[in-house]
């Protein structure tokens, strides 16, 4: 019998089902086939933007060998779950070797490359040659987190005429909802007001996209707000996901793409019958979706294998820099004031030199300095964090660095100021090799109960844990889980748990919030 509070062991890992799969030929399924016994093979389940990659090698005379042939003009999908998560991803790489008769190593990414390889115009519904939009050279959105992100994906798959939807319904923020309301009553200080500002204002964001990949155009976001996006790949079969399909609008804009296989295709306008949008897939689909932290501090790792940790490396870095400078643009508004100034100063002396017997015939002359002296005053900016400084030592401690070319004396370069020294400031991340049970059932792994919910001892990326290490313990999350076999070592699991990147007092987080929405109006006047 198990002890007390400790699950069953592990005593045979494996995936509940490692598939590799094809579209049929109408288009509707993911034609699925267990890939079998392989030498070993690795996945990463991540949380973020960026994939998670995989590697299959299969043994010499596996009947996959002759199929999987031409992955350069084929889309071969992995299906993979264990313990309840899938994982959804591309072949992208295939590696044979010889003379001697060996198996194949198949590697790719998940679905998330979707996002790399798709661009959000200025304007989708407008050919290249002519980009423009009512916000003016760039796409702008502004809202809540889900919404935005969602608007853009939509939109860039609905030009591109691919089955990549966005998952419903919509998340709108917690903190507006009226049950997560904090009474006024109970503001004693500040910092109450503070939060309460935070909590009403952190997921609004306002993104410019000028054919900005979307990966790139959503990292900055996910790494403010530590929150992530999915996509996967569903193979048309059980039950639809509820989505926002947008396949008659793709199928008339196509119409008029002249890169498109139905370029003056009238026939497409058919596809209206069966209306503008649905919300649900009429063939396999890819899914995206975003994806916040999850607390589940009940997970606690601790350095000692009896409590599920095989062996842990974590690692620091030195503080390289304690000052950050900012700008190369003075404020608008600063150099305005400035013109003025200098125009007004000159107009003066002009009319005090006109007033000197004899040299009245200068009274109408006119001289402006322009923008002369934009950009010379209040162009540059030093933050220092002073206390980092002061522990390292005056003497050792490592100068500056140039963080950004953005306005000085601003929102947008406060935040970035911030930033640049949280992000030199040093760092610590932690790798822990996680025991996939033991003799007595023991260990903490990766996966989720029957019913899609964590059970005591079990996690995901994306999971607030708890770390214990001598008598102190900390709150992180688990940014990546890699699980791998193979013949030799059996089954293992890597957990990576990364420090928060987000900015720890209420006057940087607010000040952060804002930035994006001061990024936006600067790219707005650089593309002017």
């Amino acid at each position: 019998m198990a002890d007390p509070g400790y699950p069953q062991a592990i005593t045979d890992p494996q995936w509940d089902y490692l598939d590799l799969g094809l579209r049929s030929p109408d288009g509707t399924l993911i034609d699925r086939r267990p890939i079998g016994t392989t030498l070993s093979d690795e996945i990463e389940f991540s949380f973020g933007v960026d994939p998670g990659a995989f590697s299959i090698q299969l043994p010499p005379k596996h009947p996959l060998l002759d199929e999987v042939t031409d992955i350069r003009r084929k889309a071969w999908h992995i299906f993979a779950a264990y313990d309840g998560v899938e994982y959804t991803g591309r072949i992208l790489k295939r590696r044979a070797s010889g003379p001697n008769e060996q198996g194949d190593l198949w590697s790719g990414l998940d679905y998330r490359h979707h996002l790399s390889r798709s661009s959000a115009w200025v304007n989708n519904t407008a050919p290249p040659e002519v980009q423009f939009n009512i916000t003016g050279k760039q796409d702008v959105v502004w809202g809540p987190v889900d919404p935005v992100f969602k608007n853009y994906v939509s939109k860039v798959f609905t030009r591109l005429n691919k089955p990549l939807y966005v998952r419903l319904p919509l998340r709108w923020p917690t903190a507006w909802t009226n049950a997560n309301q904090t009474n006024v009553n109970a503001i004693n200080e500040l910092d109450d007001l503070l939060d309460i500002i935070w909590g009403a204002s952190q997921d609004l964001i306002a993104l410019p996209a000028r054919f900005t990949q979307l990966d790139d155009l959503f990292r900055p976001t996910c790494e403010r707000l530590e929150m992530g996006v999915t996509v996967d790949l569903w193979d048309g079969r059980g039950d639809k996901p509820f989505v926002f399909s947008t396949d008659t609008v793709g199928k008339l804009q196509s119409i008029l793409d002249h890169t498109s296989d139905h370029f003056l295709d009238l026939s497409q306008l058919g596809s209206v019958s069966s209306g503008l949008f649905s919300f649900e897939p009429n063939r396999a689909c890819y899914v995206f979706d975003t994806q916040e932290k999850f607390p589940n501090q009940k997970v606690q790792f601790h350095t000692n294998a009896q409590a599920g940790i095989d062996s842990w490396v974590m690692e620091e870095t030195h503080a390289d820099a304690t000052r950050a400078v900012v700008g190369g643009k003075a404020p608008e508004v600063l150099n305005q004031l400035i013109e003025i100034g200098a125009n007004l100063a000159i107009s003066a002396i002009i009319f005090a030199i006109s007033l000197i017997p004899g040299a009245g015939a200068i009274a109408g002359l006119s001289l402006t300095v322009g923008d002369l002296f934009d950009d010379v005053f209040f162009a540059y900016q030093v933050f220092a964090d002073h206390d980092l400084e002061d522990d390292i030592g005056d003497d050792d401690a490592f100068g500056e660095i140039f963080a950004d070319n953005t306005a000085a004396y601003s929102l947008d370069g406060y935040a970035t100021g911030k930033r640049a020294l949280h992000e030199h400031g040093g760092t610590r991340t932690l790798e822990v090799q996680v025991s996939t049970g033991g003799p007595k059932g023991m260990g903490i792994h990766f996966g989720q109960d029957e019913t899609g919910v964590r059970g005591a001892r079990k996690y995901q990326p994306g999971d607030i844990v708890t770390l214990w290490d001598r008598g102190t313990s900390t709150e992180q999350y688990v940014s990546k889980v890699t699980l791998s076999r193979n013949r030799d070592n059996g089954w293992a699991e890597k957990a990576n748990i990364g420090k928060s990147k987000q900015s720890q007092g209420l006057w940087e987080r607010i000040i952060t919030g804002v930035q994006d929405g001061a990024a936006s109006i600067r790219g707005l006047s650089n593309s002017v």
